[in-house]
């Protein structure tokens, strides 16, 4: 009777396991999604205002119009203004003391009212006037960017169609976030809404923390993941779970 070769049969199941672990690692369990942000202002004097938010929103994987930042020179810019509006998701008037004095800014908020937009009306110096005058206004400190975008995303999540969506894109910006104080941020602001996290979501925060050093180096991260993988543990791959422990110094 030959003899079995069980070194090659136990070598075909360590690279299924090694296969099975790169696979975990480097694939998202989340699809791709976006979740769009019109701000609507006065250019001349609150454009560096709309610029920041637009740079601190996107720190979060969030997609944010700006229409002086992102409309081509050659397109059309009024058509280009009007299909940004009925894409986004979100409407948020900048209202400043010379948002009523812009020609546009009231057509842009019409607009946004009768595609039955989600509005947050960022109250800087003036109260939602008008048809705004409905939707309850955020408070929005121009000298505390970080506080006041953080504020926008958990006006965001009051709504339950957008909730899940604006996690997801925060979960899966995770991976790509490339400072401490970045990652800090987010997992700081997930703390918040992790009431319910689908298995996919905290597998994926799981996957992205194990994937960037950023992340699970991170000071301000470490005790919540730690709280996470104990709350979660009944749902995270145990493989990812084990790994992250063990970059946490918990092994």
């Amino acid at each position: 009777m030959p003899r079995k070769d069980t070194n090659q049969g136990e070598g075909m199941v360590d690279e299924k396991i090694m296969n099975e672990i790169e696979r975990l690692l480097f694939t998202s369990f989340l699809n791709p999604k976006s979740l769009r942000i019109f701000i609507s202002f006065k250019k001349e004097e609150d454009g560096g205002i709309a610029a920041e938010i637009k740079k601190t929103l996107e720190n979060y994987g969030l997609e944010v119009f700006v229409a002086h930042d992102d409309i081509a020179p050659s397109k059309d810019w009024q058509n280009e203004i009007v299909q940004q509006l009925k894409s986004c998701d979100v409407f948020i008037p900048l209202l400043t003391n010379s948002f009523p004095q812009s020609p546009w800014t009231d057509q842009e908020v019409g607009i946004a009212i009768a595609h039955e937009k989600h509005i947050i009306p960022a109250k800087i110096d003036i109260d939602p006037y008008g048809f705004m005058a409905k939707y309850q206004a955020l408070r929005f400190n121009k000298d505390d960017m970080d506080s006041s975008c953080s504020d926008i995303i958990d006006a965001i999540c009051l709504n339950l169609f957008l909730k899940d969506k604006v996690m997801d894109c925060v979960i899966c910006y995770l991976s790509k976030v490339d400072t401490f104080n970045g990652s800090g941020k987010i997992i700081k602001l997930l703390s918040k809404h992790d009431d319910k996290f689908s298995k996919e979501q905290i597998n994926e925060i799981v996957r992205a923390s194990n994937y960037n050093g950023q992340v699970h180096y991170c000071f301000v991260a470490k005790p919540i993941l730690e709280g996470w993988l104990e709350r979660y543990k009944d749902s995270i791959h145990p493989e990812l779970a084990r790994r992250l422990l063990e970059k946490l110094g918990r092994s």
